[in-house]
Parts: structure tokens; sequence; C-alpha cells
């Protein structure tokens, strides 16, 4: 859920159709929460529906690529949350986005592939007035950003990725994923037990253990779950990130990455 920052050069162009919450000059005498009020959500015309988007901050480009789970609706209800985007904001325009079928996206017919979501990608960043940016995130948001800088290297002025992996699948040179019985155990799991208390608790001790124990962002991350995928939405998201992968384009990544 958190990214790390990668130094680099970046350029935009400013954009009357991409509202953006302005960065105060001291958040110690600004109120986060009204800041937050202050973020709009816009729409990015996408090939295959409309794609949920907010932009904050200013300076650099900077577009975060989420795990496949988001909703920018409840994003903010989480002080921690509001407390990185509004760092963030100090120094950065931030770009941020649900992705398709998710939290405030239009639903997806299909299961989106890496190239869809790089095409939502590409939308967003048109629609917000950025012609080059640093890309963010992790999970199999770091597949797809790898495969955006390959394929709009022009676009990409650097990549920070968190816990990036090249492919779902474990393969005799790639043995650090997970096996076929450990995904179909995991897909099951997802399957039975999406959007209960007991599998976000598992989640957010895999994921984000020094929080796990907080009885308030235990309940903000199961609402957050809910409102970001449908059992069914979250099954296909995963057996996406187990089917792709991107070993064969990164050596066609030219952009800084960290």
């Amino acid at each position: 859920m958190w990214w790390l920052i990668c130094s680099c050069s970046w350029s935009r162009i400013p954009s009357p159709a991409a509202p953006t919450a302005p960065a105060p000059s001291s958040w110690d005498a600004f109120d986060r929460l009204t800041f937050a009020m202050l973020v709009k959500t816009s729409y990015a015309a996408a090939t295959a529906g409309q794609i949920a988007y907010q932009v904050f901050g200013e300076g650099p480009d900077h577009v975060l690529i989420r795990l496949s789970m988001g909703d920018l609706g409840s994003m903010w209800d989480e002080p921690l949350l509001t407390r990185y985007f509004t760092r963030m904001a100090e120094f950065s325009r931030v770009i941020i986005f649900d992705k398709r079928g998710s939290g405030m996206s239009d639903r997806a017919r299909a299961v989106p592939t890496l190239e869809a979501r790089m095409d939502d990608v590409r939308a967003v960043m048109d629609a917000a007035g950025s012609e080059r940016a640093v890309l963010s995130g992790g999970g199999e948001g770091a597949r797809m950003q790898a495969l955006f800088a390959a394929t709009y290297p022009e676009r990409v002025s650097g990549l920070s990725l968190v816990n990036p992996s090249a492919k779902g699948l474990r393969t005799p040179d790639y043995p650090w994923a997970r096996t076929e019985d450990e995904w179909r155990r995991l897909l099951r799991d997802v399957e039975e037990g999406w959007g209960t208390q007991e599998f976000s608790d598992r989640l957010l001790r895999e994921q984000m253990p020094t929080v796990a124990d907080d009885e308030g962002f235990r309940t903000w991350w199961v609402t957050y779950l809910r409102r970001s995928l449908s059992p069914g939405a979250a099954v296909a998201f995963y057996r996406m990130m187990m089917e792709s992968d991107v070993s064969d384009v990164l050596p066609l990544v030219r952009a800084p990455t960290l």
C-alpha cells in the first residue's frame, strides 16, 4: 500500500480538465480533513469504460498504481493514508486512480489484461494533462508499470517498484513465485473469504503487520476491500496475477528504476 519515490526528471502539461487540490505551504497548520475534501474525483475515458482518478499536490508528476484493490471513495477515511498522501502532495503532483473493475471505475466486462490496464494508465495521464511521469506501485501493478515503460518510454521518467514480481507462477528459472498448488489454495480462500473480517485480517497480517492489531485500521481495511472488489472480481484479479508474466519485457525497460 505504501510506495517508494524515485527521484528522476519529470515534466507535465497543465490541464483545466483535471482539477488539482493545492499543496498548502505548511501542513502543520493545515487541516488534513479539509485537504481530503478538496480532492475532486474525475473520470477518464478509456477503451472499455470510465476510469475514476484524482489529482492533488504541486510538483513533478507522479502516478501511483496500487494493487488491484482500491477505492478512491473510502481511501481518505484512513488517517495513515491521508498523512501519506498529504506528505506526497508537498513535493509532487500526485495522480491516482481506481483500476478498471474496481472502486469507482466502471465494471470490467472481462478480466482486464495487463495491456488493458496499460491503456487505462495512458487514458488517465492524458485526462490529467500529464505528458511524462514517474510511475510507482507494487504487486501486479509493478508488472504493468514495466510493460508501460517498455511500450511508452517517452512517457515514463522513472519507475519505483515495491515488492515487484515478474510473473505469478513458479518456473525453474523463477523459483520465488507461488506454485500452482499454492495459487489454487489462495484462489479458493479468496472465493470463500473475500469481504469477511477473518480474511481481511489475514491479508493485513501478511501485507501490513505493523497495523494488524490497530482496531481502527482493521475496521477501515475490511470496508475498503469490500468497496474495492466484489468476491467474483477479486478472484478474477488474483487469477490474472497468477497468469501474467512480463519477464520477457524487462530488458526493454530503459527508465531509471528503483
